[in-house]
């Protein structure tokens, strides 16, 4: 029974020895893997950082080309509604036999020119109307009123706004009544 304990003992001992000795040895890796994680981590972060504001440079950049694109779209509406007039227009002085840019005697061929009374703001009720995205002094007229070349009047019955202002979408517009 000594003999057994003796030897537990010697087992025990042993054991403890190897396992000291083997952390005594292991030591120095687990600190140099443990210095390289945290060197890890922080690279880790400092790349988390320029990620991060690389990505809302990026963001910015495109809200100002949002922006641009939405300035470009209400300029090209402008030159739409101003293309639709200037169509109207040559339509009307073809349909009075009127050419256009043409002064002098030729300029009226049989028809005699209209004469047309000093534009007034039209008179009864008017009606409001909330300005959408691609809306134009003449597609409003044209949609709301029936005739394109009433946005004169929207333009009587709303004195801050030009036909040379771009609309506001969600703004609102006093409009003459439907009749006319």
């Amino acid at each position: 029974m000594k003999q057994l304990t003796a030897s537990l003992a010697a087992l025990v001992l042993g054991i403890g020895i190897g396992v000291g000795a083997g952390f005594m040895i292991t030591k120095p890796k687990l600190e140099k893997n443990q210095a390289l994680v945290e060197s890890l981590m922080a690279l880790m972060q400092t790349e988390k950082a320029e990620s991060e504001k690389t990505i809302q440079k990026a963001a910015d950049k495109i809200t100002r080309l949002n922006n641009t694109l939405a300035g470009n779209q209400a300029v090209l509406n402008q030159l739409k509604t101003e293309l639709t007039r200037t169509r109207a227009e040559l339509t009307r002085l073809k349909s009075q036999n009127i050419q256009p840019g043409v002064t002098g005697p030729d300029a009226v061929t049989e028809a005699k020119p209209v004469i047309k009374p000093a534009a007034t703001a039209p008179t009864g009720p008017a009606t409001e109307y909330v300005i959408k995205d691609g809306d134009s002094l003449w597609k409003i007229a044209e949609q709301q009123l029936g005739n394109g070349m009433r946005y004169k009047e929207i333009l009587l019955l709303n004195p801050n706004i030009s036909e040379k202002q771009t609309l506001v979408v969600g703004s609102k517009l006093k409009l003459p009544s439907q009749k006319n």
